[in-house]
């Protein structure tokens, strides 16, 4: 029998550290087979993507980076030509407000079956990533819920019936590839197996802003799930010493192999010295990036730089001003550990920042 879902929340909290995401394919990567083309019922979706599943007869779209161009057919006012998946190469589109227009399948949600079961009275850390297309209208209520069995609803119309764990409850307007993060802190009242994403409200209930081009519906791309527990992270920055000189080593923000696309666990301490940097108005930081010694010495320098600038531009896209980072790539040259070694080499490679 369905539970209902009450929980406390606590609006966008962040924390540190990391433990496994405990939702399985989290950014979509994992697909039995790409699509050039509108999916059209709940069945197609389901065949075409790993894991996730839709709990009502709604459409949720897959589109890849290098197949977006070619989605068929045309549908009128519909631009998808600017977006990308904001990590890897694919993500979800669904339709969130729209019913009164007559749109088919008006509410879209994906729903996933958790690795770890949602355990009573633990606390868990959840976040996703919302992108608008470039002619949707403006909405709110984008969010979360969680349930204890996988919901199987006929409705072509909304889901309404359950509690949400964490809602957008703000107007959500960005530009083509701004990703907004949805996130917060939850205490479970229950057991839970399963996480569905999508607006649990009724078009009455969420609000709209339009501009002359917009479709009479609303439509968000979804990328990088997370959920994950709280009760293992690592000591809190705001216990770091700041004074002048210190090195503080940021263990949790990590890059794809050989690459400076931070993973997804990464923005968890990214949004944590993000705080205390607005918090400490004077504090001023360099970002230091550091490889181990595997490849060649220079290709380990740029790579070390470009993992170092981009924790930088984080930082500046998100308010603090750019005369107060600098950032520098060291490479190979200054380890903490033994290179003979798989964890020696994990602990050079590293990222962390020194107290200007």
């Amino acid at each position: 029998m369905l539970k209902p879902i009450l929980l406390s929340f606590f609006c966008f909290i962040q924390i540190s550290g990391f433990s496994q995401n405990m939702v399985p394919n989290p950014s979509f990567e994992a697909l039995n087979k790409a699509s050039t083309f509108w999916i059209t019922n709940h069945t197609v979706f389901e065949e075409r993507i790993k894991e996730w599943t839709t709990p009502n007869l709604g459409s949720p779209d897959i589109f890849s980076n290098k197949l977006i161009k070619k989605i068929s057919p045309l549908r009128k006012g519909v631009i998808l030509d600017p977006h990308q998946a904001r990590t890897g190469e694919v993500m979800i589109g669904i339709k969130t407000y729209g019913c009164a227009s007559r749109t088919q399948h008006c509410k879209e949600y994906i729903q996933i079956k958790l690795t770890e079961q949602i355990e009573r009275n633990k606390s868990y850390y959840i976040e996703f990533w919302v992108n608008q297309m470039a002619t949707s209208l403006h909405v709110n209520n984008i969010g979360l819920v969680f349930s204890d069995v996988e919901i199987q609803d006929n409705s072509e119309y909304g889901i309404h019936y359950f509690d949400v764990a964490i809602n957008e409850k703000s107007i959500i307007k960005t530009a083509p590839n701004e990703w907004v993060k949805i996130s917060g802190t939850v205490k479970a009242d229950d057991n839970y197996d399963y996480i569905i994403i999508g607006n649990f409200y009724t078009d009455g209930e969420t609000e709209t802003s339009s501009k002359e081009e917009s479709i009479p519906y609303s439509y968000y791309f979804i990328d990088d799930v997370l959920v994950r527990p709280t009760d293992a992270i690592s000591q809190s920055l705001t216990d770091a010493n700041l004074s002048e000189g210190s090195t503080i080593t940021l263990n949790e923000i990590q890059f794809e192999n050989g690459q400076d696309v931070l993973l997804q666990h990464s923005y968890l301490q990214l949004d944590e010295l993000l705080k205390i940097l607005k918090e400490n108005k004077d504090l001023q930081i360099q970002v230091n990036g550091h490889t181990d010694d595997r490849g060649e010495v220079a290709d380990n320098l740029d790579l070390s730089n470009r993992r170092a600038e981009r924790v930088v531009n984080y930082l500046i896209q998100n308010g603090i001003k750019k005369e107060r980072i600098k950032s520098k790539g060291f490479g190979e040259a200054a380890p903490i550990a033994d290179n003979e070694t798989d964890e020696g080499r994990k602990q050079n490679r590293r990222v962390e920042f020194v107290v200007l």
